[in-house]
C-alpha cells in the first residue's frame, strides 16, 4: 500500500489502530525533520486512542540492533514502536532480512525512515504484503511548498494559533522544515495569548536567511531595478560567490530570451510556474544582447579581481552600474 499525502496516511493510521496496522511502514522524506513530524503524528494518534506504547530508535548499526529486537521475546505489555533511522543506507539484502520477522507481528510497528532509493524501493516491492509506504520523492517544488505550509498550519492549529502569512515566513527564512518548525515554536511563544501571528511578528523575531537574501539580491541585479548602487561588506566578503550567482542568472536569462514557450516549460521544470512565466517575460523584454553583454562584463571583473591591488567593492558597483545603464537604454 503506497500513500502520497499526509492526510491519507493519518486516515489509514487512525482507521487501522490497533489490530489492522501493517507491521512496517517506509517513511520516505528527504528531510529528517519531516520524517519525525510524520512519526509524531503517529504517536499522537496512539495517545488520542489511549494506546500505551514504547518507542525504540535505532541509529548507528541500527539494522543489526533492530533485527535482534525483532528476534527477541518482548517483556513489554505496551505496543512496541521500532524506528530504524537512515534505512536508505542499507542494502536491499540486509533490509529483506526483516521481512520474515515482520510476518504475523501484531504487537509492534516498525518504521523505516529514509530517502527513497533502489534499496528501499526493492524492499517495499518484496514486502508489500506487510509494508506500507509514504513516498513523496516525485514531489514538484511548488507542491513541496504547499505541503510545508499545510504541515506548519497543523502545528499552529495544535497550539490554537492562526497565520495567514506562512508563505512570507518561507520567503524570509527558506524551506528547511527543521528551521521553519523552530521559527513556528518561537512565534507561538512570542505572541503569547494572541491568536493571530502577523507579518510584523515574523519580522520581529525571525532572522532572514542570508542565502535567500543573496539569491534575491542577484535576481534583482540581473532582472530588476535597484533604487541605489549599494554593495554591502558581506557582498565583498563573498565576492566570488556573488559572481557565480550573477552568472547563473545571466545564463538563465540568455536561455529564456531565445527559447520558445514550449522549450521554456520543458527546460525549466523546477521553477515555479508563476516565477517561470515572470522570468520568461523579463528575459524576452531585456533581450539576448543584454545578457550576453552582462556575461562579458562579468568575465572582465572576474579577471580584474585576480589583481591584489583591486578594490572588489568598486568592481561590483561598476558591474551593477553597467547593467543598470543597459536596462535604462532599452
Amino acid at each position: 500500500m503506497k500513500l502520497f499525502t499526509l492526510d491519507a496516511l493519518l486516515d489509514h493510521f487512525s482507521g487501522s489502530m490497533p489490530s489492522n496496522l501493517l507491521a512496517g511502514y517506509i517513511i520516505s522524506l528527504p528531510d529528517p525533520a519531516e520524517r519525525n513530524f510524520v512519526l509524531q503524528k503517529f504517536f499522537d494518534i496512539l495517545s488520542n486512542k489511549k494506546i500505551d506504547f514504547d518507542v525504540l530508535r535505532f541509529n548507528d548499526d541500527g539494522l543489526e540492533k533492530l533485527l535482534a529486537e525483532l528476534s527477541s521475546f518482548s517483556m513489554m505489555d505496551n505496543r512496541r514502536v521500532l524506528v530504524l533511522e537512515d534505512a536508505d543506507i542499507y542494502t536491499v539484502k540486509k533490509l529483506q532480512s526483516c521481512l520474515d520477522l515482520l510476518q504475523g507481528s501484531l504487537d509492534l510497528t516498525v518504521f523505516f525512515l529514509g530517502k527513497m532509493n533502489k534499496s528501499l524501493t526493492s524492499f517495499y516491492t518484496k514486502g508489500s504484503d506487510v509494508l506500507g509506504c509514504f513516498d513523496i520523492s516525485k514531489e514538484k517544488p511548488w507542491d513541496q511548498k504547499a505541503r510545508i505550509i499545510k504541515w506548519l498550519s497543523l502545528s499552529l492549529l495544535a497550539a490554537n494559533k492562526r497565520c495567514t502569512c506562512i508563505d512570507y515566513l518561507l520567503d524570509r527564512v527558506g524551506t528547511s522544515f527543521a528551521t521553519l518548525s523552530q521559527e513556528i515554536e518561537k512565534l507561538i511563544c512570542y505572541v503569547g495569548l494572541q491568536a493571530d501571528i502577523t507579518q510584523k511578528d515574523i519580522n520581529a523575531i525571525c532572522a532572514p536567511s542570508s542565502a535567500i537574501n543573496q539569491w534575491q539580491f542577484a535576481d534583482k541585479v540581473i532582472f530588476g531595478r535597484l533604487s541605489s548602487i549599494d554593495v554591502t561588506s558581506a557582498a565583498v566578503e563573498d565576492f566570488h560567490f556573488y559572481l557565480s550567482l550573477f552568472r547563473k542568472q545571466l545564463q538563465l536569462g540568455l536561455q529564456m530570451s531565445v527559447a520558445t514557450p514550449d522549450q521554456i516549460a520543458t527546460s525549466f521544470p523546477k521553477l515555479y510556474p508563476k516565477k517561470r512565466e515572470q522570468l520568461s517575460s523579463l528575459s524576452k523584454r531585456l533581450g539576448s544582447s543584454y545578457f550576453q553583454k552582462g556575461l562579458n562584463q562579468l568575465f572582465e571583473i572576474e579577471s580584474l579581481s585576480k589583481s591584489t591591488s583591486v578594490d572588489l567593492k568598486h568592481l561590483l558597483e561598476m558591474f551593477i552600474l553597467k547593467l543598470e545603464k543597459e536596462k535604462m537604454a532599452l
